[in-house]
């Protein structure tokens, strides 16, 4: 028993007298691995204690040869670069705060469209727009009668259901303004709802403002916006994203927002 407690004294020893040294140096770094310490309680002794370090490439791998494991390595390289000072600690991850309205409501992280629904912005799942053009009949060769380009959704009615005064936000892609979005009125047929999106003669015009719905936009933070549309009317409606694919040049589809007013 007296044997096994002088072998404690005689490894404690010189590992009480390197946490009393000022400048830990190569040298005092692989008698601590040596003396058996455990690789996280020399790392905090770099961090915490001056030190003067060789660290050249002959220095590192004398240092591994020598025993000194890569995270007592690093750490007497990231010591030595002096990006660690004596004394520092790790500091704590920075968190970032949500963010919210003025009235506290967490703002979306995530590309969409967006309804305060129960005090919480909720996501408004897009559905497939099909676009069709419809061509007027041929009076003359070459001349052609205006054509429109049509813009029609499966069903009668969408699975989003609001109020007349509901809030919307949208989080937009960089390089995109809220002018962008098109906000439309559906007519329902029977087994659709349909919206006339351009007309013209040869060439399509762009954004019909037969079927258009106004709105106004307040930026909230980055990307992230407002829109204010007031009081809407009973009905079908739709919001066209920024770069929706509007062409007359063949049959296609896009996505598009849609909600009905109750």
């Amino acid at each position: 028993m007296l044997r096994k407690a002088n072998l404690f004294v005689f490894l404690l020893v010189p590992c009480l007298t390197f946490f009393a040294q000022d400048v830990l140096t190569n040298e005092a770094v692989l008698k601590l691995v040596k003396a058996g310490l455990g690789a996280d309680m020399i790392v905090t002794m770099i961090k915490t204690q001056t030190s003067n370090f060789a660290l050249n490439t002959e220095d590192i791998v004398s240092l591994k040869n020598g025993g000194a494991p890569d995270k007592v390595i690093a750490a007497m390289i990231v010591k030595g670069s002096g990006l660690v000072k004596p004394g520092a600690v790790d500091p704590a991850p920075k968190v970032e705060a949500p963010l919210t309205t003025k009235d506290g409501i967490p703002l979306p992280d995530e590309l969409g469209v967006y309804r305060l629904k129960d005090g919480k912005y909720v996501s408004i799942p897009p559905e497939i727009l099909n676009l069709r053009t419809a061509r007027g009949a041929q009076f003359l060769v070459g001349i052609m009668a205006a054509a429109k380009l049509n813009g029609s959704v499966a069903n009668q009615h969408s699975s989003t259901h609001i109020a007349p005064e509901t809030d919307f936000v949208v989080k937009l892609p960089e390089g995109t303004d809220p002018a962008e979005y098109l906000c439309v009125k559906f007519e329902v047929k029977k087994d659709r709802r349909e919206v006339e999106l351009a007309r013209g003669r040869i060439n399509m015009s762009t954004g019909t403002q037969k079927n258009a719905v106004p709105f106004e936009s307040e930026k909230l933070a980055k990307q992230i916006y407002r829109l204010k549309f007031g009081i809407l009317k009973k009905g079908e409606y739709g919001l066209l994203p920024p770069g929706a694919n509007i062409s007359a040049n063949a049959t296609s589809a896009g996505k598009i927002y849609t909600f009905l007013v109750e």
